[in-house]
C-alpha cells in the first residue's frame, strides 16, 4: 500500500474547510454513513472555494490533519455532535467478519485507508458479495469496519516487513 498525499490547502482553505466542518456537526467516519450529508459538504466546499475536490479527498485530509497535532490536529466535538447510530456486529456474520479480516490483512489494508479510498472499499464488496452471494452497501460495510476497529476488536495489521524499509538497520553505517 502506497502512501497517499493529502491535498494541498492553503491556510485560508484549511480555516474554512474547519469552519464548514464545525456547522455540519457529523464526525468524519459518520459521513460514510451519510453519503447525502457528505455530497451536500462536498458541493458546498467546492462551491465555496472553486475546487473541485472528491468526498475521498476530504475525508483522507481530515483524518489526516486529526492524526497531526503539529499542524493542529482537527476539530472536535466534545459529545456536541449529530449522532448515528453506529453499525452493531449483526451486520455480518461471523464467518462473513472472518472473510472481511482476512482480505483486509491480506492487502493490508487499515479501516481508515478504507474510508478514503473508493476503490479499495468497493474491491472488497465486490470480493465478499462473490464469496457470499450477497451484497450490502458500501457505505454500511467500510461503516462497519470502522465501528469493529473503534471498539477495539478488529485486529492491528502490524508493522510491515519491507526489505526496502531499512528502518533504523543502518544506524551504524553514518
Amino acid at each position: 500500500m502506497t502512501r497517499r498525499k493529502t491535498i494541498p490547502l492553503s491556510p485560508d482553505e484549511d480555516s474554512l474547510l474547519r469552519y464548514l466542518y464545525r456547522q455540519y456537526r457529523i464526525p468524519i467516519e459518520q459521513f460514510l454513513q451519510r453519503p447525502n450529508d457528505l455530497s451536500e459538504f462536498v458541493e458546498l466546499w467546492n462551491r465555496a472555494t472553486s475546487r473541485n475536490d472528491t468526498a475521498d479527498e476530504l475525508i483522507h485530509y481530515m483524518m489526516t490533519r486529526r492524526k497531526d497535532s503539529r499542524r493542529g490536529g482537527w476539530v472536535t466535538f466534545k459529545g456536541k455532535h449529530q449522532r448515528v447510530r453506529s453499525p452493531g456486529n449483526s451486520v455480518l456474520t461471523p464467518d462473513e467478519w472472518s472473510y472481511i479480516v482476512d482480505i483486509l490483512q491480506e492487502r493490508r489494508v487499515t479501516a481508515d485507508n478504507l474510508a478514503t479510498d473508493h476503490s479499495l472499499a468497493q474491491e472488497l464488496n465486490k470480493r465478499f458479495a462473490l464469496k457470499f452471494g450477497r451484497t450490502i452497501p458500501i457505505s454500511l460495510l467500510v461503516a462497519s469496519v470502522i465501528a469493529k476497529r473503534k471498539r477495539g476488536t478488529l485486529p492491528k495489521l502490524g508493522r510491515k516487513d519491507d526489505d526496502q524499509d531499512m528502518g533504523f538497520r543502518d544506524i551504524d553505517a553514518v
